[in-house]
């Protein structure tokens, strides 16, 4: 067996770069196309001052620096609702541009074949005796299983060959002089065929055809209307299109040419696996002129000889993840990102705090499954050898990618087009997104080198295991880089508004309390995703599953344990030297119980960190998410309910206690938890990553996966118990829409009355009558005040009009039970009266009480009800 035969059967069959090369394609022709799409709606009718008009009417009264991030989401949402019906319109022409781009390359696709028949007049070859046997011998040995279409070329004085086709068909051209080479030159005609066949073989016919169908496509369905445009009308915004289109055109061609080169180098190491080495392939490609630039090689649709010959002399080069690979897929991840994010809120008006998440969701596995598969095949390459820089240049080069894409999309593009530079992304966000993925590469590395001949169905498991595990933090960086809040730091004792100082106390001892308080508002945020914890055992669980006794779990588990017991010593060491250090009326005051609290978070921490960068041995990337999970688990645990009970004990926060056991709040248990665990797993990637180039101890397996299935059980129970906590948070938060919830704290802040209704019978005589009115104030005080300013209530009755009106403001208790609200000790002193037909104080009385109301409160909308009225009002102020 061949050296690149033994390097396949290691890896799997020889990758082709034209994927990735197409999806870059695909995604920069239709991101861009549904963009123009957009565009053009602008250019019918009116639609410039429709849109002008309703940004004006829908600006959000909240900024984007806005200190509180639910006042931020609620504007949004609100210019998000406002603006539906003209982002609706958009949308839709952003879908119609793409699906015509579809409709046109179809229509390429389906005639390339009768074009190039008719073209070169080519006729069907009838092969006969030894010529079928030897066609159908070579067939088999490219591993073809379906015969090709044989058509006869017309050209004599050439010996080339061809293949095209569209969808299952498969046409191979042989030139009229190729066929007299089967006679007198049997290893040329070999050769040539093999290569032919190695085309046929997978997918190369389709993309090579798809990516010249999308390219015309392309051209006439952007080009063509943007430059009638720019003819009919001559404005700068159609110059700014045009330019910015050129430099996306430009990057749509040299892919296009590239997909072109790689399908004759893939077809070539295809050829010469099955040809062996004795093979003339190579002697061919030599004898072909070698391009005189570089410019004019990006531009040929064939590959340097050079390389060509490199390749067949060795097919497993093609095995290794190029330079290019990782820079293509960031770009084309990148180009479309952007792109996409626009289409998606023009579309999910409703919900724009998902529109973010949504793109997130979609290029967190666009971002992790490339550089999993390059690591994969890097380490499977190299069986025995440590391969910890290639992973890590993976995952900068494929960053790095992404970073340009969103650079050159065409939305990008003409946004900046009237500024001088770039808005390149914040260092943190480019940090996180090189630390995320080298942390993949170096896991997908690491479990590859676990084995020796993996079956063909481990690469896909191990891709979606390490996809599912980090999609979510892909997604969240996403968001949080979308709304350009990545850098946002907070400290909870300042954004609380209650004092949180700590009395008669040294002062090292409330900075200490006070940078313990520092949250990443990205991470603090994640807290309430409830699956994000539990997608973490996938990290362990995948590799452990599919190898059994290949990693040492146990030492995994003994460092967590270790790392648990570390921070139990350190806790009970600050609790007790807080209580013999500290006066009673520090240890009294909120600020220490606060402090104490959040300290023994970032012990906690510390010690996942210090798990992470100790563990030693080989497969750190595996087993270092298990231990570092047990080490939080059993940390938090100790914490929520071993130190309150010590602080119980030795009277640390000097409080009497009933008994020396209470079970904490239940949203304080979540909170703790996925703090400690996500933050301990962030900075322990980190971790990782400084010592992943120290040479490991080799020590003997003892797998297991009793002990690492009860740790995912408890990562599951973490995601499980944060799901009320978090139900909670995502349905009052305006992010999500007008999802109805009711309570006392969505009633807080001031409602205007937008329509009200109520059916009174002022006089037995007259009857019942119809009242309406607008415009009346309602504002709830968090102390159980509310202040009533009521606008005069109108009725049109049999002829004549009746309006209601009220002496003053009316100031009143109230509390609420259930979904009622009840009101009482009114405020004596204001009067209502009635009015006929302008006659004064026909009726007139005290107002002393208030019916309850049944109340339905989202975040933005109110409706109360009762008998014979309703009343529907809007929010106008969230609380103070």
């Amino acid at each position: 067996m061949t050296l690149a035969a033994e390097r396949v059967r290691r890896t799997g069959p020889i990758p082709t770069g034209m994927v990735t090369l197409f999806l870059l394609l695909a995604a920069t022709v239709c991101a861009t196309v549904g963009l123009l799409g957009m565009l053009a709606w602008l250019t019918v009718g009116d639609h410039v001052g429709d849109m002008v008009t309703a940004y004006k009417r829908c600006t959000p009264p909240t900024s984007a620096t806005d200190e509180s991030l639910f006042d931020a989401n609620d504007a949004a949402h609100r210019s998000a609702n406002c603006l539906a019906s003209i982002t609706g319109q958009q949308a839709a022409w952003a879908l119609y541009a793409v699906l015509l781009l579809a409709a046109v390359a179809l229509c390429f696709y389906l005639a390339y074949p009768r074009l190039l028949i008719r073209r070169h007049r080519l006729v069907l070859l009838r092969e006969q005796g030894d010529l079928a046997a030897y066609l159908a011998e070579l067939r088999d040995l490219v591993g073809l299983r379906r015969a090709p279409v044989y058509l006869l070329g017309s050209r004599s004085g050439t010996m080339d060959a061809l293949t095209f086709g569209a969808f299952r068909r498969r046409y191979v051209v042989l030139d009229a002089g190729l066929l007299r080479a089967y006679t007198l030159d049997r290893a040329r005609f070999r050769a040539v065929v093999l290569h032919e066949l190695a085309h046929a073989r997978g997918q190369d016919v389709h993309l090579t055809y798809l990516t010249k169908s999308l390219w015309w496509a392309f051209v006439l369905v952007a080009w063509v209307p943007v430059l009638v445009e720019a003819v009919v009308l001559r404005s700068w915004l159609v110059l700014i299109t045009v330019a910015a289109l050129a430099v996306v055109t430009a990057l749509v061609l040299l892919t296009r040419n590239a997909i072109l080169r790689e399908r004759e180098v893939h077809a070539d190491g295809v050829a010469a696996l099955h040809d062996g080495p004795g093979g003339s392939l190579g002697d061919l490609v030599s004898a072909e002129p070698r391009p005189t630039s570089r410019w004019r090689l990006s531009l040929a649709h064939h590959p340097d000889p050079a390389w060509r010959r490199r390749v067949i002399d060795d097919p497993a080069l093609l095995l290794r993840p190029r330079w290019w690979e990782m820079p293509a897929a960031g770009l084309a991840v990148g180009v479309i990102a952007p792109n996409l994010w626009f289409v998606i809120v023009t579309s999910l008006v409703s919900v724009p705090g998902l529109n973010s998440l949504v793109v997130g969701w979609l290029i967190g596995p666009a971002l992790a499954v490339p550089v999993a598969v390059a690591s994969w095949r890097t380490a499977a390459l190299t069986p025995g050898k440590r391969t910890v820089r290639v992973p890590l240049t993976h995952a900068v080069y494929l960053a790095a990618g992404f970073i340009v894409g969103q650079q050159v999309a065409l939305r990008v593009l003409i946004q900046i087009s009237t500024r001088t530079d770039l808005e390149w992304p914040h260092p943190a966000s480019v940090l996180l997104l090189v630390a995320g993925l080298a942390v993949v590469a170096l896991w997908a590395s690491t479990v590859s080198a676990a084995f020796d001949n993996p079956p063909r169905w481990v690469l896909p498991v191990v891709v979606a295991g390490v996809a599912g595990a980090i999609w979510p933090w892909l997604a969240s960086w996403w968001v949080w880089t979308d709304i350009d809040r990545v850098g946002w730091w907070v400290f909870l004792d300042q954004a609380s508004g209650y004092d949180l100082g700590i009395p008669d106390a040294p002062g090292w001892v409330g900075t200490l309390a006070h940078w313990t308080q520092v949250r990443y508002v990205p991470l603090h945020m994640a807290t309430w995703i409830p699956f994000i914890v539990p997608l973490l055992a996938l990290l362990w669980l995948v590799p452990i599953l599919i190898t059994r006794s290949v990693f040492d779990t146990r030492r995994a588990l003994r460092a967590g344990l270790i790392g648990a017991a570390a921070f139990t010593v350190a806790a009970v060491a600050v609790v007790v030297a807080a209580r013999l250090w500290l006066s009673g009326q520090a240890r009294g005051s909120d600020g220490f119980r606060v402090g104490l609290h959040f300290t023994l978070v970032a012990i906690a921490v510390v010690a996942q960190v210090g798990v992470a960068v100790g563990l030693r041995g080989p497969h750190r990337a595996v087993l270092t998410p298990l231990a570092v999970v047990t080490t939080g688990l059993l940390s938090t645990v100790v914490l929520l309910f071993g130190m309150d009970t010590l602080g119980r004990a030795v009277d640390v926060w000097r409080r009497p206690a009933r008994s020396l056991f209470a079970w904490p709040d239940f949203d304080l248990v979540v909170e703790t938890l996925n703090q400690v665990v996500l933050t301990g797993a962030v900075l322990s990637a980190f971790g990782v990553l400084v010592v992943a180039g120290r040479r490991p101890a080799q020590v003997a397996p003892r797998g297991g996966i009793v002990f690492p299935a009860l740790v995912a059980v408890g990562a599951v129970a973490v995601g499980v118990l944060t799901v009320p906590s978090a139900y909670r948070t995502w349905v009052t938060s305006t992010a999500t829409g007008v999802q109805p919830v009711t309570g006392a704290e969505c009633l807080l802040g001031t409602w205007v009355e937008v329509d009200r209704t109520s059916v009174m019978t002022l006089s037995t005589e007259v009857g019942p009558m119809q009242f309406r009115s607008t415009g009346s104030m309602q504002a709830f005080d968090s102390d159980g005040t509310v202040v009533l300013s009521l606008a005069p209530i109108r009725s049109d009755h049999n002829g004549h009009i009746a309006l209601m009106t009220y002496s003053g403001a009316i100031t009143a208790d109230y509390h609420v039970n259930g979904d009622q609200i009840l009101y009482d000790n009114i405020r004596p002193g204001i009067t209502w009266s009635v009015s006929v037909d302008d006659h004064p104080a026909v009726l007139t009385g005290p107002v002393t009480t208030f019916t309850p109301d049944v109340f339905t409160c989202t975040d933005n909308t109110m409706t109360q009800t009762g008998t014979g009225y309703t009343i529907t009002l809007t929010r106008t102020a969230h609380p103070n």
